[in-house]
This record gives structure tokens, C-alpha cells and sequence, in this order.
């Protein structure tokens, strides 16, 4: 049986009630450090927002193999492939299968060379976001991924991990 959780998220520090999904939108983020203390990590407002309000939507739909809980049927039924190995989507170039559309529509990408994600500051383009944002992080500095023993920060999480 699914749940509605009123709480806000253990990482929201300043103690405001977002239990309304306005102010939870609107609410602007800084303390995230709990969050990242659990070694997650959250590199912007946006992320965080969506964060947090997913853990406060009421989610009726439980998966049976697994306990976890969607807001969604459609999720939970994407859910379901993963335990029953069920993967609907196929590629027309290679035959390649896939349990979603959209990585489908990530994986067609290499096949066309289309590449639809491009950076603002030196037009260099991706073929997946998360790609972009990581190259930004080239020209911004950011280093959203922390060393807990010395302290050491690196734009990308593998690189922390090849630090431990």
C-alpha cells in the first residue's frame, strides 16, 4: 500500500513547511551538506526541488518484487521490467532491446550521430545531458563531489571514487 509523506527531506536544514508543492517549488535551496552526507550529491537548485518533492507525492503503487513505491502506474510497470527482464524496445539499425523508450531514443543517437545537447560557452555538443553538464563544469570550476576524509573536491563523481 502506498503512502503520502508530509515531511520535507532530511537535507532541508532551515526548517520551513513544504508540505504544499508551491512552496516546495518555490523554496530555494542551499543546505544540502546532510544530503551529501549520505554520499549523495545535488549540483544545483533544480535537482534538489525535484528531489525532494518525489519523496513527498503520495505513491499508491507498489512493486511486488521489490517494496518500492511509484506516484505512477506507467513508472511502476517500468519497474516491473527490471525484475522480469521484459525489454519492448528495439533498435531497427542493430536489434539492440531496451526495458524504456527514452533509452531507446538515447541509444538511436548512436547510430545517427545526432547530437542535440550543446555548450553555450564553447559550442561543443553531446549526445546526453548529463554529458553537458559535466563539460560545463570545465568552464564554471564547480567541483560538486567532496573528499570526507581530506577534504578534496572533484567535477566528477567517478573521480572521487578513483580517490578512495
Amino acid at each position: 500500500m502506498g503512502y503520502t509523506d508530509q515531511r520535507p527531506c532530511e537535507n532541508i536544514a532551515c526548517g520551513k513547511d513544504l508540505s504544499q508543492n508551491c512552496p516546495l517549488i518555490k523554496h530555494k535551496r542551499t543546505q544540502t551538506s546532510a544530503y551529501a552526507e549520505r554520499g549523495k550529491s545535488v549540483n544545483d537548485d533544480m535537482t534538489l526541488t525535484i528531489h525532494n518533492k518525489i519523496n513527498m507525492v503520495k505513491k499508491p503503487y507498489e512493486c511486488f518484487h521489490c517494496g518500492k513505491l511509484f506516484n505512477w502506474r506507467h513508472s511502476l510497470s517500468e519497474r516491473q521490467r527490471i525484475h522480469t527482464g521484459e525489454r519492448p524496445y528495439e533498435c531497427r539499425e542493430c536489434g539492440r532491446t531496451f526495458t524504456h523508450s527514452l533509452t531507446l531514443t538515447r541509444h538511436l543517437r548512436t547510430h545517427t550521430g545526432e547530437k542535440p545537447y550543446v555548450c553555450s560557452e564553447c559550442g561543443k555538443a553531446f549526445n546526453r545531458i548529463s554529458s553537458l553538464t559535466q563539460h560545463q563544469r570545465i568552464h564554471t570550476g564547480e567541483k560538486p563531489y567532496k573528499c570526507k576524509d581530506c577534504g578534496k573536491s572533484f567535477c566528477q563523481s567517478s573521480y572521487l571514487i578513483l580517490h578512495k
